[in-house]
Order: C-alpha cells, then structure tokens, then sequence
C-alpha cells in the first residue's frame, strides 16, 4: 500500500487499498511512493487549508500552556490539544462534504465506502508539542 502526502496542503485522496484516481485536476500535488501527480480540486485544499488554519490557532493558543498528556501506546503520547485539533479538522471537513470517509490519528470513525478518503493527523509531532519544542504541525 503507497502512503499519499499532499505538498503544502491536506485534502481528500481516493483510498490507496481501492486504487482509483481522485477527481477534478487541479493545482496541487499528490506525492506517493510512485511520485507526484496534479490530481487533486482547489476545492478541496481550499477546505483543506481552513481546517489546517484552524488546527493551527488551537495549537498556537495552546503551545507551553502544561498540556495534559497521556499515553495510547507504550511510547506514543496523545494531548488533548490532538483531540481538540481533530475535533475542529473533522468539523470542518464534514461541514463541505459529510459523505467523504475520514480516517484519523486518535479516532475510529465509521467508513461508508466513499471513493474519497481523507487520511487526517491532527499534530504532527506531538512529543515535541508536549515538550514545548516548537517543531510540529497539523
């Protein structure tokens, strides 16, 4: 299975397990293991990018404020800044197009079999954020 990143933004991308196309062309670019393709709609890093932005504020509030921590696995850590995040990623993405499948970092979401699935990780490096090291992401 090829893992898909966006460059520059996040955005809906077909389920790699079900290997279809994603639809309307457009500006960005789509990278996978086999390169980078122009497959993805405005429309969709436009939503993309307001859930980024969004993301971004509750991080930028939150950052060194003594975040609670706790721990999903033996090492990885999951904030409730990760959850707050999430909540308002997914929000606004069910908001524009509630019949797209969205997989997540910290929750299991039900899936209908949507040709188009998001591939969401609300705080990208979170152990850096819960040490107060300035290198993380939505």
């Amino acid at each position: 299975m090829s893992h898909l990143r966006l460059r520059l933004a996040g955005g809906p991308v077909e389920c790699p397990i079900r290997g279809r196309q994603c639809e309307p062309p457009g500006r960005a670019t789509i990278g996978t293991s086999e390169g980078f393709s122009d497959n993805v709609s405005w429309r969709y890093l436009a939503v993309a990018t307001e859930a980024v932005l969004r993301a971004g504020r509750i991080q930028r509030e939150r950052y060194a404020s003594g975040v609670a921590v706790e721990y999903k696995g033996e090492i990885d850590l999951v904030t409730e800044v990760d959850r707050d995040c999430e909540l308002a990623i997914l929000e606004t993405i069910r908001g524009r197009y509630p019949e797209h499948d969205i997989v997540t970092e910290e929750t299991d979401l039900a899936q209908s079999g949507s040709r188009f699935v998001w591939f969401i990780d609300p705080l990208d490096g979170t152990v850096n954020f819960a040490h107060s090291y300035p290198f993380f992401s939505a």
